[in-house]
């Protein structure tokens, strides 16, 4: 009771806000009316926009639509001035979307990505392709959020709309081509069945951000040829140029290492990936000496191994490996003295490749720091 003023005056302030940002968590409650037991409920959190920096949770309990109905029906626009709800596609939110209301749908590209994210088990080429081109969406929004309002905008119209065209093109292309009742097919057709809400944010000035209570996962960028190692082997060569030949080698303690050959425009180069064994730094030593013993023998003029090593740079498989190979980000990279301790995921080369730049970028959902380095071949 002495809290709940506060509580709505935050409301209030929230619902003043231009966009909200919606979703609905599920969460076990006891049930009063059977005792030691529980049941589902479900708390909504509403986030307000950056003039009102507010986050309020609603509790419901059912996910009926009468929950975000009565706690948004105040959350109205103008046909000059409308407001802006970002949620995912749960039906319960179209009658705040009703004409008379002048609030409109943001779609969030992190239910869209979730669809393609479900489906690699079955379609791992289109999946992974429709995560890159997502992937660089978040890059254009990364790249806009420290932005002003007027340049945020002009960044979405001029990077954005035509990444979301390519989008839409594909997505239009692959749905003639799949089983409509496939998983990579349901995540064409709730993309395109949102597509309207997804696209929305371009025309506006205001941070882009996921819905409520989503996540992501990072992808590699700029995604074109894609070939796949055998799903068990736990590896996946992604590149933007032509991969002529990949083959998978099977390590120690059911592990692989990936192969591609690709067709770079400095000349052919040998790309490897391997994630070595996490928990045991023995384990990892064997696999390390499995996979320098293989790199060793590699003819191609440049050569890069990549990957989660689950070392520090002073550890004994990274001590290994450094026997054939060089580390990218110790030769030209820039980054927090932190970084230099800290980091297990590499870049790794040999060969006539030169390292030009490298630099160490935050992962988005965990503690790893993922290496970007860029090379001259020839």
């Amino acid at each position: 009771e002495v809290l709940w003023p506060v509580a709505e005056a935050m409301r209030a302030q929230v619902l003043q806000s231009r966009v909200i940002h919606t979703d609905d968590t599920p969460v076990r409650v006891q049930d009063l009316e059977k005792k030691r037991t529980t049941r589902k409920a479900y708390l909504w959190p509403y986030v307000g926009d950056p003039d009102h920096p507010y986050i309020i949770f609603d509790y419901t309990p059912t996910r009926d639509r009468e929950g975000p109905e009565a706690f948004l029906a105040e959350f109205t626009g103008t046909e000059l001035r409308p407001r802006f709800l970002q949620c995912d596609a749960y039906p319960g939110y179209n009658g705040l979307f009703e004409k008379d209301r002048y609030c409109l749908e943001v779609a969030c590209w992190a239910h869209a990505r979730r669809k393609f994210h479900d489906a690699r088990t079955s379609d791992s080429i289109r999946a992974h392709y429709a995560i890159t081109l997502i992937r660089e969406l978040y890059d254009i929004e990364r790249g806009a959020k420290p932005c002003g309002d007027a340049e945020r905008l002009a960044m979405r119209q001029e990077l954005a709309v035509p990444k979301l065209a390519e989008i839409e093109a594909w997505l239009i292309k692959t749905k003639a081509e799949v089983l409509p009742k496939s998983p990579i097919g349901q995540a064409v057709d709730y993309a395109l069945a949102n597509w309207k809400a997804l696209e929305r944010y371009t025309g506006s000035k205001w941070y882009w951000a996921y819905a409520a209570n989503t996540s992501t996962r990072q992808s590699s960028k700029h995604c074109r040829n894609v070939t796949s190692t055998p799903r068990q082997e736990g590896v996946l060569i992604v590149s933007r140029y032509p991969i002529s030949g990949a083959r998978a080698h099977k390590l120690s303690y059911s592990r692989g290492l990936a192969r591609a050959v690709v067709k770079s425009p400095g000349g052919p180069v040998a790309v490897y990936t391997v994630h070595l064994a996490s928990g045991s730094t023995s384990k990892r030593a064997v696999q390390a000496k499995q996979v320098a013993s293989i790199v060793r023998r590699d003819g191609t003029r440049s050569v890069f191994v990549t990957g989660d090593m689950n070392d520090q740079p002073g550890d004994r498989p990274i001590r290994v490996l450094r026997q054939v190979v060089k580390d990218s980000w110790s030769a030209v990279g820039k980054g927090s003295g932190a970084t230099r301790n800290s980091r297990i995921d590499y870049v790794l080369y040999r060969g006539t490749a030169k390292p030009q730049s490298a630099r160490v970028i935050q992962s988005w959902v965990s503690d790893h720091r993922p290496v970007i380095a860029r090379f001259s071949v020839n």
